[in-house]
Order: structure tokens, then C-alpha cells, then sequence
């Protein structure tokens, strides 16, 4: 859409370059047509800077404020002139629309037109009958604010539905948690019954003194063991096993997203600090949603790969689907850029984005044990 309007604008710009000052007028719609190309590599290579969209709204302001001293003689136009700047004003009220706040650019998108109207009223600008410069300025209007109205209320919802994701994600994230706590008191819990066991059975075959008493030792530390156990509660500033972790996330992505396959490897028995679980936890389930709601239908094949080690972990969330160019998520799309990234750099790890269009996409999430 911005480039056939642009085109249009251009080569009605050409055509009446004949009746305006030269110097004027490729100032003009050179500024035009530099935000306008500006404006695509930004969104379309870029991460979509508003800069641009003021920048271009601001060249056709500029164009149109400096019309009257574009034209050499009023009296050598021709029949039914609509200067050039016309065929701009559309896309200049949409940059308003994308570029400023929504009061500014209600401003904007109402005072474009309505200068329009005068301008098209002047002998500068064809001397054009009022029913004509209205129905040129209604024109602008109406597009312009309904596109605008429409994309406003898109990118409402898209908010809506990051933050719905982020709450779903925290949710998922603190079971999964929850789950990998669970699991290491149940391990703690399988410690302390062999030391009773072993306890027990040193007692049931001590048949000297010095058995005897290693025996009444072993059963005085299980006891001691089991009391404090029983009322110990779990810090999160202590530990969990990886083994663990890889079973808690396994179990959420296993219920939440059956289309992942899933290989686990935990080689050694590395602890993973309970605030590096959860930023994992979270990352991951953020990395996965991800790639259900982006990545194409049931027929993109997904996997889910976690490897452990004495050095660290690495776990990879990976698709064959769409792809995309990562240089172009937006700022406001918080699932990545927070749930992600900022959760996992916050605990000492990395995330390794490997993507694009038609190649499908890895999140790689490391944390090394020494960090």
C-alpha cells in the first residue's frame, strides 16, 4: 500500500514538475520519498523505530506548508490541478496514526485534511470548487482514520493477548516449579529413608559393643535427620536437582503442548539454584507457546531437547516452521524480549535466537554451573 501510493504520488509529482520552482520541489518530495524508504527498511529489516512514521508525517507537513512557494505561476496551471501532495496525504495520516499518541494523532489525522481544503482552495493549489476540496478532504479522512482506528484496536488486542500469555506462562512456570520442588523433597525424602534403613539394619546385625554403638549413632543421626526434616521447609535461594527440573518442565510442555517431542539427557547429579529453575522454567514455557501460536499448524514438527552436565545445561526449543527475521520483533511484544530473555539473563544464562523466514526457529537457553 505505501509503495503504490508512493508511485502514484511520484509520478504526479514528475508531471507537474514543469510548473514548480525546482530547487522547492525536489526538496520536497525528495524529504518524501527518503522517509518513505526510511520508513519500509525499518519495519521491514529493523525493529519498526516510530521515528520513522514521525518523519514522514513531518515531510508531508513540510510539503504542504511550503506548496505555495512551490509554484511558479498561478496563472500557467493547468485545468483541474490537484497538486501532487495530495496523493500523500493518505499515508501521512496513517504515520500520524502509527508514530504519535492517540490524541496526537486524532490531531493530525483531522488537521491534515482540513489544511488540505484551504490549499485546495487557493489559487497555489487549482482554485478547486469547495464541494471538490471537501469530498478530497473526506476522502483522506475516512481512510486514514478508519485504517488508523483498525490497527490501534489490533495492536489493543495483541497487548491484551501478551499479557494473558504472560500470566498463563507464570502460572505454567510456578507448577512446574512446584513440581520440580516436589520432586527434590521427594529425593531428600529417599536419602533420609536409607539412612534409617541402614540404621535398622546395623542394628538388627550388631553383635559386638563397638556394632552396637555405631549402630545407636547411625539411628541417633536418621532420627535427628527425620525430625528436622519434618518440619523443614524449602528455600528457594536453596537447590534443586537437574534431573528434576527436566521431569517438571517435561510433565508441562507433555500436558500443554503434546505435539513436542521430547529428549532429555542429565549426565552427573548438577544442582540448578531454585531462581535459575524458574527463570528456565518460565523461558521455556514462554519459547514453546511461542512456536504454537507463530510457528504453523499441527503440521510443523516441534522439539523440545534438554542436556546436562557437571558444566551446565542447554536447553533448545526448535521448529521446522515459518520462521521470521528477529531483528523485527517489536518492542511491545513482551513474550520474547521479557519471559525470555530478560528472565534467563537475569540468572546468569544466555539465550541464542536462531531464525528466519521459511527456516524455522531454535531458542537456545544455556546456564553454566559455574555462574
Amino acid at each position: 500500500m505505501l509503495a503504490l501510493s508512493t508511485l502514484e504520488m511520484t509520478l504526479n509529482a514528475l508531471k507537474q514538475a514543469p510548473y514548480l520552482q525546482p530547487v522547492l520541489f525536489w526538496l520536497t518530495l525528495g524529504s518524501v520519498l527518503a522517509s518513505v524508504v526510511g520508513l519500509a527498511v525499518s519495519n521491514w529489516f529493523l525493529s519498526g523505530s516510530k521515528i520513522w512514521y514521525t518523519l514522514h508525517l513531518s515531510s508531508i507537513l513540510f510539503a504542504l506548508v511550503f506548496w505555495p512557494y512551490q509554484v511558479i505561476s498561478v496563472h500557467h496551471l493547468p485545468l483541474d490541478f490537484t497538486p501532487w501532495v495530495w496523493w500523500g496525504l493518505g499515508m501521512a495520516s496513517l504515520s500520524a496514526g502509527f508514530g504519535l499518541s492517540i490524541r496526537w494523532s486524532a490531531v493530525f489525522i483531522t488537521l491534515i485534511p482540513v489544511w488540505f481544503v484551504f490549499l485546495r482552495l487557493a489559487p497555489a493549489g487549482g482554485s478547486s470548487s469547495l464541494g471538490r476540496a471537501l469530498q478530497d478532504a473526506v476522502y483522506t479522512f475516512l481512510i486514514s482514520a478508519v485504517f488508523t482506528a483498525l490497527i490501534q484496536m489490533l495492536k489493543f488486542r495483541a497487548a491484551q493477548q501478551d499479557a494473558a500469555n504472560l500470566e498463563t506462562q507464570a502460572a505454567a512456570a510456578k507448577t512446574a516449579t512446584s513440581d520440580a520442588i516436589q520432586r527434590e523433597r521427594i529425593r531428600l525424602a529417599a536419602v533420609v529413608q536409607q539412612k534409617i534403613i541402614t540404621a535398622l539394619e546395623q542394628a538388627a546385625t550388631a553383635d559386638t559393643m563397638a556394632s552396637k554403638k555405631t549402630a545407636a549413632k547411625l539411628a541417633e543421626a536418621a532420627i535427628q535427620k527425620l525430625a528436622n526434616y519434618t518440619f523443614e521447609e524449602f528455600d528457594y535461594r536453596e537447590t534443586v536437582s537437574v534431573a528434576s527440573l527436566f521431569n517438571a518442565i517435561e510433565v508441562a510442555v507433555s500436558s500443554q503442548a503434546p505435539s513436542f517431542k521430547i529428549d532429555s539427557e542429565a549426565i552427573g547429579t548438577i544442582q540448578v539454584p531454585a531462581g535459575v529453575s524458574i527463570a528456565l522454567t518460565e523461558a521455556t514455557m514462554q519459547a514453546v507457546t511461542n512456536s504454537l501460536m507463530h510457528a504453523g499448524g499441527p503440521e510443523v514438527n516441534r522439539v523440545l531437547v534438554m542436556k546436562a552436565n557437571r558444566k551446565g545445561l542447554k536447553i533448545v526449543i526448535k521448529d521446522d516452521g515459518v520462521g521470521f527475521w528477529p531483528n523485527r520483533i517489536h518492542k511491545d511484544r513482551l513474550g520474547f524480549r521479557v519471559m525470555i530473555v530478560r528472565n534467563v539473563e537475569s540468572v546468569g544464562g544466555h539465550v541464542n535466537l536462531q531464525t528466519a523466514p521459511g527456516d524455522g526457529t531454535s531458542v537456545i537457553l544455556k546456564w553454566d554451573a559455574h555462574e
